[in-house]
């Protein structure tokens, strides 16, 4: 018993650098965008529609450990902040789109929050897999929909 102790010690410490080396190489869309130069040309791109998230399995990890942190500026109506942070990421997912929908029309952005929220519901990655659900208490479908109307809406009146 006693010579496996020192085996299972030893693998358990192999697979904790493995997972340390994965997850500091957690990869993002864009890097670097705390400075305030960055930070304006993703806003910029966010408020014309331009934005698109494209990055997969390799921008997972981050969008998970970013998951709490974005779900807060989300709750906390932090609209700039969470526009940055997930095209900072670029995780391709409905969430991802439909926080930069609702990001874009709090802004006074509706021609890209209409985008944003068309390629939520388009997206083939959806929070709501059917093992996990990692939507973060956001109804992405019916929410999305709910929101191009109220844009509809707003178009429609003088």
């Amino acid at each position: 018993m006693t010579a496996r102790r020192p085996r299972l010690l030893h693998l358990a410490a192999g697979l904790g650098i493995g997972l340390a080396v994965l997850l500091q190489g957690c990869s993002t869309q864009r890097g670097g965008a705390a400075d305030a130069i960055a930070r304006h040309d993703i806003l910029g791109q966010l408020g014309q529609g331009q934005v698109r998230l494209e990055c997969g399995l390799a921008c997972a990890a981050t969008w998970r450990l970013a998951r709490p942190a974005l779900s807060g500026l989300y709750r906390n109506g932090l609209w700039s902040d969470l526009g940055v942070e997930v095209v900072r990421i670029g995780f391709r997912l409905d969430l991802g789109y439909f926080y930069l929908a609702r990001s874009a029309e709090a802004l006074g952005h509706p021609g890209a929050a209409d985008t944003y929220y068309r390629l939520a519901l388009a997206s083939p990655s959806h929070c709501d897999g059917m093992i996990f659900d990692s939507c973060d208490g956001t109804r992405v479908p019916e929410e999305a929909r709910a929101a191009l109307d109220r844009l509809a809406g707003r178009r429609s009146t003088p």
